[in-house]
């Protein structure tokens, strides 16, 4: 099936563009924010799950009698099935990631993710298809095998392929065909609406209105040293360093033979890591006791860790995540220097996430402070208060996260205001207020910042371009928006994680 990568953009309203324009006396509801990489993810996803590629062989070895259902949207199982959809998705899958040099259980759960979403997907458009009564004609289903280029040879249709194949093959390929289509022509519909140049002027505009800031942020960092190295003095043993090597099995059985192999000297502990290691193993970390602990469902193993001779392999230990790990000490513990600033920074962030109503007082009175005197003279603030700042490059209103245009995710390098961009009275502040006014303190994350317009500035160049692109990146929202309102369905029920670790994980483990 051809993808519709090319196909025309569609029109979109000012609300569905997701961008969001600041009036004087309205908040418009926020909306939850989704990063790069989901976005990315979902563009991916679609253009597989509409562009076949016949597979090579078959990758899976289980019994084909069986069904393995692994969600639900709407009254549809998400089966895998001998033939079926998945089926089909997990060999495409299986074979693009042959060679990919992954370990067998990370290319496993790869493998089942990539073929699971890609279902989840079919099964939503089929369904909007089915309601659209949007079928299938063979007439249609004959042209999309023919433009798929399936039976070509050199580029063109060639007879001696089509024959070539058995009477098997070419009816499993005209099902495939016949059940996706629909599916793709809802997609299709969707990303082939034009949009009005109004709209791409409007958000052009947007985009050309920024604003330059410079801020300082307060927090765990902004304790004073004294008062961090007489906690952490008091009590020692959270602090107390090791080197420790890990890896990590999903199966208790599993992981109390593979330590029953390792003590008796059938396995190396390097060895049973490459074999058995479901993605979190590390080797001669040093970690403090604090960090450790929360690897561990029950304190006394933790304890039993640091109490071993260097060498001795350890577990396994049951997690708070339901997984078992197994340990190997090499090195004796330590306590660290707490004189020293990277010991102090540790303590800092462990206060910040254990004291945190201490640590936060503390970073909020010192921002209140800052501000007070900033208000008067900024630089002079910097210099009385020892702070560090931070200085953020043009950025526009982008208050609803729209993928269109820049936002303090890409302009600000160390984060504080992008973390505080979801505050839309924040936002309003800092895009409202005239250029030279100071802000805060305001909240982002666990810390306290501090900031000052610094400048207003139009960029035309960014206008211009989000005007040439903007019906292409349209029809790619369009799709993200429908994939979004898929996987945030309440008809959509996900099983993924509990099927593949006890039925697909579980299962090889004991083959």
């Amino acid at each position: 099936m051809p993808s519709n990568e090319n196909k025309a953009p569609e029109k979109k309203t000012e609300k569905e563009t997701n961008v969001t324009k600041f009036e004087a006396t309205k908040a418009a509801k926020p909306k939850r924010k989704l990063n790069l990489g989901w976005w990315l993810g979902m563009i991916v996803l679609i253009l597989i799950a509409i562009t076949f590629v016949l597979p090579t062989g078959v990758m899976f070895t289980g019994n084909t009698n069986n069904e393995l259902v692994f969600g639900k949207y709407g009254k549809d199982d998400i089966s895998f099935a001998y033939g079926n959809y998945f089926y089909n998705q997990y060999q495409n899958a299986a074979s693009q990631y042959s060679n990919s040099g992954l370990n067998a259980t990370q290319a496993a759960y790869q493998i089942w993710w990539s073929a699971y979403q890609n279902t989840v997907v079919h099964t939503a458009l089929t369904q909007m298809a089915k309601r659209a009564g949007i079928i299938a004609s063979l007439e249609a289903v004959n042209q999309a095998i023919i433009d798929s280029g399936v039976y070509d040879k050199d580029g063109k249709f060639d007879v001696s392929t089509y024959n070539s194949l058995s009477a098997d093959s070419k009816a499993n390929i005209q099902k495939q065909y016949t059940e996706a289509l629909p599916a793709t022509m809802v997609m299709n519909d969707i990303s082939s609406v034009v949009s009005s140049s109004a709209e791409a002027s409007y958000v052009g505009d947007m985009a050309a209105a920024t604003r330059t800031f410079d801020y300082v942020v307060f927090g765990a960092s902004s304790y004073p040293d004294d008062l961090a190295r007489e906690y952490a003095m008091n009590d020692p043993q959270q602090f107390v360093e090791m080197e420790v090597s890990m890896f990590t099995l999903s199966d208790e059985e599993v992981a109390k033979q593979v330590a029953a192999d390792i003590a008796a000297g059938k396995l190396s502990f390097e060895e049973a890591s490459s074999q058995y290691d479901v993605g979190a193993a590390f080797q001669k970390q040093k970690l403090a006791y604090y960090a450790l602990a929360t690897n561990f469902a029950d304190e006394a193993g933790v304890n039993q860790l640091f109490a071993s001779v260097p060498g001795t392999v350890v577990g396994p230990f049951a997690s708070p995540y339901g997984y078992y790990s197994m340990y190997r000490a090499d090195s004796s513990p330590a306590v660290p220097d707490f004189n020293d600033a990277a010991t102090l920074g540790a303590v800092k962030q462990y206060l910040a996430s254990n004291q945190s109503e201490t640590v936060s007082q503390y970073a909020n009175e010192r921002a209140s402070a800052f501000a007070e005197a900033a208000k008067s003279d900024f630089d002079a603030a910097l210099d009385e208060f020892d702070a560090i700042v931070s200085s953020v490059g043009s950025t526009p209103a982008n208050v609803g996260g729209s993928s269109y245009m820049s936002s303090f995710a890409s302009t600000d390098t160390n984060q504080a205001l992008a973390t505080a961009s979801s505050d839309r009275t924040v936002m309003r502040q800092l895009f409202t207020e005239p250029v030279g006014t100071v802000v805060g303190p305001f909240a982002s994350g666990s810390n306290f910042v501090v900031a000052k317009i610094s400048g207003d500035e139009a960029s035309t160049s960014m206008s211009d371009y989000i005007t040439m692109f903007y019906d292409y990146a349209a029809s790619n929202q369009s799709q993200q928006d429908l994939v979004q309102a898929m996987f945030s369905s309440d008809d959509f029920k996900d099983d993924f994680m509990s099927v593949f670790f006890s039925q697909i994980l579980g299962s090889a483990a004991t083959e």
